[in-house]
């Protein structure tokens, strides 16, 4: 393994810490929920496993891909070498303090978890600015959203503002779909072309209805708005993703599992907002359904998708993926289906099934891991830079 060559490109080291974080934080999650291991008390138990998805996991994948593609889109320099090293020490800093922060001033936690998001966002608006990609600084903005989204999670755990957690784990989560979507919308498409030569015609108005309606999720999730609108919202949530898909002439691409991963992230988006809005205007399932959808499934689905993708691409290596790639891309999916089923049609059987979907789910990113490291820490083939 090079040093120099993981800090050379944001996606070595930050896809290796989102795989290394997906695998390692569920099974804490799972050993606190059986009792084996403490639950920190700071944010408890449930709000930091979904923290610990939603501003440590996430945010990993995305920074390291949002880095890299900056590059590409401005052609200006890379960051690398120290500016990422201090980027990577900050995430861990966050999630070591927060697994540990009964032990710890309440303070420093939040501080140190609070800098990773800030300092992404500083280190990739100057390119976009130099290069005048106004458009791409849209992410500059999400990601200070998020740390919002972090900071109102973190103030109720420090008694300044109170019932602030929920809203900062749903608008955190709803800035990741929103990414997803405005990410995923380009690089599905433009992956299935290159892949398969299937061309999906442009279809702007469906684009931003879908990344539109996702916007206004964040906006009446973060301002803690009735159950009713925020249903409401998810339904149309549901429709429009829907309707944007519909065109992507998806079953064509079962054959290439680097391409169905990505469409059926986006399904899984749909499957999600749609369980959530039930959950919300109905009472016939729980809004912890509606989310491992949204999380298991799409989240799940798509970072690791794209990570299997781009550290191939980028490294310059041919898109071929191991064999045992796919069946980690069916473990993501049977560990939603698992985690968002058996609870409701067997609840005496829900221990069980948080153990089964945890146990895919690391299944997923720990074999990732193995298999990707070699690639994520070793010297393009060509001797080309990436």
């Amino acid at each position: 393994m090079s040093f120099s060559i993981l800090f050379s490109y944001a996606f070595r080291i930050f896809f290796l810490l989102g795989g290394l974080g997906a695998a390692i934080l569920v099974p804490v999650w799972l050993l606190m929920l059986a009792g084996h291991l403490p639950t920190p008390a700071y944010l408890g138990g449930a709000a930091w496993h979904g923290h610990e998805l939603i501003f440590g996991y996430a945010p990993a994948v995305i920074t390291g891909f949002l880095l890299t593609a900056a590059y590409n889109w401005t052609g200006s320099p890379n960051a690398k070498g120290l500016p990422l090293i201090l980027l990577a020490a900050f995430w861990l800093a966050g999630r070591i303090v927060l697994l540990y922060a009964d032990s710890l001033p309440g303070l420093m936690v939040a501080l140190v978890d609070l800098v990773f998001l800030p300092l992404a966002a500083f280190i990739v608006l100057p390119p976009l600015w130099r290069a005048r990609k106004w458009s791409n600084t849209a992410f500059v903005g999400l990601f200070l959203l998020m740390a919002v989204a972090n900071l109102m999670i973190h103030l109720e755990a420090l008694g300044i503002l109170e019932d602030t957690t929920q809203a900062g784990l749903y608008g955190g989560l709803d800035l990741v779909i929103l990414i997803m979507v405005m990410v995923g919308g380009r690089i599905t498409n433009a992956f299935t072309r290159n892949a398969i030569g299937l061309q999906v015609a442009p279809q702007p108005r469906r684009d931003q209805l879908a990344v539109g309606i996702v916007g206004v999720m964040v906006a009446v999730d973060m301002l803690m708005l009735p159950d009713v609108i925020v249903g409401i919202v998810c339904l149309l949530a549901a429709l429009l993703t829907a309707l944007r898909i519909a065109s992507w002439q998806s079953h064509k691409t079962w054959k290439v599992p680097l391409i169905w991963i990505l469409h059926l992230a986006q399904l899984w988006l749909v499957i999600g907002f749609a369980l959530r809005g039930i959950a919300l205007l109905t009472d016939v399932i729980p809004q912890a359904t509606a989310l491992h959808a949204l999380t298991l499934g799409a989240v799940g689905s798509l970072t690791l998708g794209m990570m299997t993708r781009v550290a191939l691409g980028h490294t310059g290596r041919p898109l071929n993926i191991k064999p045992i790639i796919p069946w980690t891309y069916v473990a993501i999916s049977l560990a939603a289906v698992i985690r968002i089923s058996v609870p409701e049609i067997w609840p005496e059987q829900a221990m069980m099934a948080n153990a089964l979907a945890g146990a895919l789910w690391t299944f997923a990113f720990t074999t990732f891991v193995v298999v990707y490291l070699p690639v994520l820490t070793s010297p393009r083939p060509d001797g080309h830079a990436g």
